[in-house]
């Protein structure tokens, strides 16, 4: 058992390894916008800036406002399917706590942002247990729709992957990381129980089972991947419609793309939220194109802009609202 200098030591040292982490996070994307800065034309810009369709911008935030009640819904499937002989989970709380992650996550780490999740939920009621296996399911299935969304649209035809040098391989990838995910879940029991033979892996294999279990025997399964691709589905459209704010007749095929491209890279933690590392890569993919780096770049700052001001209600509702108190509520009218 550790001694309380050694408690402190450890914690210190935890504190520190994320503020060092936070700071190359915040030098990864202050480089980023430098070379961005750098490669474009001020002047240009600002034209670009101009010509923002401000009807078709509020149509996207709108768009992307609806995903978070749906990505709410979904983590309430999961937790109903593991909690399959208690009551329900009401809607309502589990929402709001979504709406209040939907903010945090784009200023802090998602690692975070579930923790928040997982104890907001408790004081809700469900165990720790079943909270942190439903978030992490929660965040499974979003990773596996996404790349699955990615493989099939990779595989169609369109002016921004038809010229792409890493076309191939990416569908390659993709393609892989998909048989995986499916081959993991529907083999769950049987690596469950090889899981179970050690002391270090006996929660994967606890977790294994659980994901088997909400997937593929709740009977929720279904409901939970439909709610799934529904949410990305709309990203997909807040896409195409701030292309058509800017003028940019992009398909929804070229939407897709551009959705697998800015989502799977804002995944990847070394920036704040993705930002400069998904400008980056938008511009470089719109390019096969012949779009202008400055519309890129605008169309890019939009997408990022709108998650913002679509996620700016859970700060409200973090400000007014508390899990504990909304528990009490509902003990008051189960008990009357």
């Amino acid at each position: 058992m550790l001694s309380l200098p050694e408690v402190d030591s450890h914690l210190g040292a935890s504190r520190l390894s994320r503020s060092a982490l936070l700071a190359l996070k915040l030098v990864v994307t202050a480089l980023c916008f430098w070379y961005l800065a750098w490669k474009i034309d001020a002047a240009q810009f600002l034209l670009v800036v101009n010509t923002l369709n401000l009807w078709w911008t509020g149509l996207a935030v709108l768009t992307i406002m609806l995903q978070i009640p749906l990505v709410g819904l979904r983590w309430c499937k999961i937790i109903d399917a593991l909690r399959a002989d208690r009551a329900p989970v009401r809607h309502g709380p589990i929402i709001a706590i979504t709406m209040i992650a939907s903010f945090l996550l784009q200023v802090v780490p998602t690692l975070a942002v579930d923790t928040v999740r997982v104890v907001m939920l408790r004081r809700l009621g469900p165990g720790w247990r079943e909270g942190l296996a439903g978030v992490i399911i929660d965040r499974m299935v979003s990773i596996v729709v996404l790349v699955a969304i990615g493989f099939v649209t990779l595989l169609l035809p369109s002016a921004l992957t038809v010229n792409l040098e890493y076309r191939v391989p990416a569908i390659e990838m993709f393609g892989a990381v998909l048989a995986v995910a499916l081959g993991g879940i529907f083999s769950a029991p049987y690596l469950a129980s090889m899981l179970d033979q050690w002391p270090a892996t006996r929660w994967v294999g606890k977790l294994s089972r659980a994901t088997y279990y909400v997937l593929l025997g709740s009977g929720a399964g279904a409901a939970i991947a439909i709610i799934a691709v529904s949410g990305h589905l709309l990203t997909i459209v807040t896409i195409w419609i701030l292309g058509h704010a800017l003028g940019l007749e992009i398909s929804v095929v070229d939407a897709s793309i551009l959705f697998t491209v800015m989502v799977a890279v804002m995944l990847v933690p070394v920036s704040i939220s993705g930002w400069g590392i998904r400008e980056l890569a938008v511009i470089t993919l719109l390019a096969e194109r012949g779009v202008p780096v400055e519309q890129s770049l605008l169309l890019s700052l939009s997408f990022g802009l709108v998650l913002v001001v679509a996620a700016l209600p859970g700060a409200l509702v973090w400000a007014l609202w508390s899990p504990n108190r909304s528990q009490r509520v509902a003990l008051t009218g189960e008990s009357s």
